[in-house]
Parts: structure tokens; C-alpha cells; sequence
């Protein structure tokens, strides 16, 4: 028999199972295909909301007066928390002399040209439906040659 012989004869036994061929390595029970479903847990949709938290708090600044202060800081929350900004207990977000900025959780807040009226604690507020948190920090402005001029001073 020649090449062509064996060759014929090895196509014949291959399609008539002859060749031992065998089921794969991941079906436990050839021809029988298990239910696995009982097996599975069910799926559990993820809460990803949480309250608003300051990861980078506002850190006190003193300046020059006629400096610009700028402050920042860096918050979480989901859904995204609005921000509120405050001079004590003033609301000052939509106070044209103070510019602020709030991206991707991080607010920033430019006190343009101050003056010694400018010194005093400054806040931001962030808020959403399941909680507010809140940072401060003290501005101090001080005139040329002299001394620093904070609150209260």
C-alpha cells in the first residue's frame, strides 16, 4: 500500500470515530450537559452612592494686601455634591469679587486683589442627598510693614 493508501484509509477511520477522538477536558460527562444556574448566586446591584467627605482640606492663608489668595481643596461624594462657599456665615458663591471653580472634586477659590476687609474665615460647603460636610480656614491679610491682620485683630 502506498502513501496514498495510508492516507485514505486514516480519513476513513477518522470519520467513522475510529481514531479515538475524545471530548474535551472541561465537559465532565460527555453528553450530558449539567445545569449550573442552581449553582450560581444571584446578582446584587452595588449602592455607590455615598456622602460627600473632604479628602484635601482648605489650609489657612496670609497675604499681602493687593495679593491674590488662592485656596483649593479636593472632595468625594456621589451623586456629585453641589458646593457652597462661605466668608463666616455669609453665603459668597455668587459674590462677583470672589471667582471659584469647582472640577472633578476639586474646588478652588480666588480672592482677587485683597484687602484687610478680605481677612476672615472662609468655608466650602459640599452637599448631597445623604450628607454635607464642611472645611474652613483662615485668611489673614496683612499691609506693608505691618503685622499680620486676621479676625478679630
Amino acid at each position: 500500500m502506498g502513501l496514498r493508501g495510508v492516507l485514505g484509509a486514516l480519513s476513513r477511520r477518522a470519520m467513522d470515530g475510529g481514531l479515538g477522538v475524545r471530548s474535551p477536558p472541561f465537559v465532565s460527562h460527555p453528553g450530558a450537559a449539567e445545569d449550573q444556574s442552581a449553582k450560581l448566586k444571584p446578582y446584587q446591584q452595588k449602592d455607590w452612592r455615598y456622602a460627600p467627605r473632604f479628602l484635601t482640606p482648605l489650609k489657612p492663608h496670609t497675604v499681602l494686601r493687593g495679593q491674590d489668595c488662592t485656596m483649593t481643596c479636593a472632595f468625594l461624594g456621589n451623586p456629585r455634591p453641589t458646593v457652597t462657599l462661605y466668608k463666616g456665615d455669609v453665603n459668597i458663591t455668587a459674590n462677583s469679587k470672589f471667582w471659584y471653580n469647582s472640577t472633578s472634586g476639586v474646588c478652588t477659590i480666588v480672592i482677587p486683589t485683597c484687602t484687610l476687609k478680605d481677612s476672615g474665615e472662609y468655608s466650602v460647603v459640599v452637599e448631597n442627598e445623604l450628607g454635607k460636610d464642611r472645611s474652613s480656614c483662615t485668611l489673614t491679610v496683612y499691609g506693608e510693614g505691618a503685622a499680620p491682620v486676621g479676625p478679630g485683630r
